[in-house]
């Protein structure tokens, strides 16, 4: 998204909202000439100096005639994200609280389509899309095709699938997450691993074939309380493996999502999960 030509002091309009903890600044761009750079998306972000969020959500005009609204999706540091389920999840609800779309709607991010389904006042159900394993889609030039890779961490060999959500997810079954060194692991996977385009770095921990417990170190975030694409990540390396059913519970520190996936080729991925206001205001940048 290419900014347009800056204008200082500009007073703008925000919705603060959360999904599992995991917190967004809304700002609909649509009909406005908002000039928003790097350095404005880290000033909305810091929670000292501005207000505070994982990752700022905007709302753009589409021209696709099959879906009812774009968005783009910036990280804490002002770097653009591919995809964010919590956060289409928080754009959905803000839309239909405004009348502006109906209990169904489809969102476009990325040139892609997603489908979502407000089941309740803050239910919703989000189509995924389908879990891409392919090496190279996932920025992984140098491997061929499999559920297991490896990477070599102060000489132990870390086992871990990978697959794109939308955005590219390695993801690490380990024992205990108690005991897993999450971000020395997580950034040493984002530095070294050689994923292309980065990586979100995945740990879970198996409690049945039905329920796992599960963190994120986010590229662009850090820790986050939750991540709903690394949630369907996980799950869909799961499935991969025969390890996980077609409907898991993913508990992460900010609360859990419901996701499914039937491990068919082509077919997609489904999230449910909540999605809540915190409040609205205005930002001068």
């Amino acid at each position: 998204m290419t900014p347009l030509v800056r204008v200082k002091n500009m007073l703008v309009d925000f919705t603060k909202m959360e999904g599992l903890g995991n917190d967004f600044i809304i700002i609909d761009r649509r009909g406005k000439k908002l000039s928003l750079g790097k350095a404005e998306f880290k000033q909305i972000a810091d929670r000292r100096l501005g207000i505070g969020c994982d990752q700022i959500l905007l709302i753009g005009n589409t021209s696709r005639a099959d879906v009812d609204f774009s968005y783009a999706v910036v990280n804490g540091d002002g770097s653009f994200a591919s995809h964010c389920g919590n956060g289409l999840r928080c754009v959905a609800l803000y839309l239909r609280n405004r009348n502006e779309i109906g209990d169904r709607a489809s969102a476009e991010i990325g040139g892609s389509v997603y489908h979502v389904e407000v089941l309740s006042e803050n239910q919703i159900k989000v189509n995924m899309g389908v879990p891409d394993f392919l090496p190279e889609n996932i920025g992984l030039f140098s491997k061929s095709i499999s559920d297991r890779y490896t990477f070599s961490i102060t000489g132990s060999e870390v086992v871990y699938g990978a697959v794109s959500i939308g955005n590219p997810h390695a993801v690490i079954e380990v024992k205990s997450l108690i005991d897993t060194d999450v971000p020395t692991i997580g950034k040493k996977f984002q530095l070294d691993a050689g994923f292309r385009n980065g990586v979100n770095v995945g740990f879970f921990e198996f409690l049945n074939d039905s329920s796992i417990t599960l963190r994120v170190w986010e590229r662009g975030v850090g820790d986050t309380p939750a991540c709903g694409t690394g949630a369907c990540a996980a799950v869909a390396v799961g499935v991969q493996r025969g390890i996980l059913s077609q409907a898991v519970s993913v508990k992460q520190p900010g609360g859990d999502l419901l996701i499914e996936w039937d491990g068919q080729k082509g077919s997609n991925l489904m999230m449910t999960g909540t999605a809540r206001y915190v409040f609205e205001g205005k930002i001068t940048l």
